[in-house]
């Protein structure tokens, strides 16, 4: 039999501990395995979360930008791993509402809609 094709890839995020609303931040490699069936369709999908050091995130940040928080450098947000755990609370507080209130909300918020 032919062995199913595989897709596996890394992302680099800021995430709550024990995925609590309320938890500890924690920065994290998430590896996202996909396998495909005989006709290309996804058959299954496992997701790996392991916590990682500011510096292995910064390390990445700086490596490989479009795995890490992929859409953040669309939005002009390079903090540094200590930046992102300091800020979490404040970042999942400020609704989006909030942004358009500012001009560089404003402006984070015209980048992305054009990216996407």
């Amino acid at each position: 039999t032919r062995e199913a094709p595989v897709m596996v890839f890394n992302r680099y995020l800021v995430m709550t501990r024990g995925f609590e609303r309320t938890g500890a931040p924690v920065l994290a490699r998430v590896t996202c395995r996909i396998t495909f069936d005989e006709h290309g369709h996804h058959d299954c999908i496992e997701k790996f979360m392991q916590p990682i050091s500011t510096h292995e995130y910064d390390l990445y940040r700086d490596l490989t930008p479009h795995q890490v928080r992929p859409l953040a450098d669309t939005v002009g947000d390079f903090r540094s791993g200590a930046e992102l755990l300091a800020g979490y609370t404040r970042d999942r507080l400020t609704p989006l509402s909030a942004l358009a209130q500012t001009a560089e909300g404003q402006e984070m918020m015209r980048r992305l809609t054009r990216h996407i």
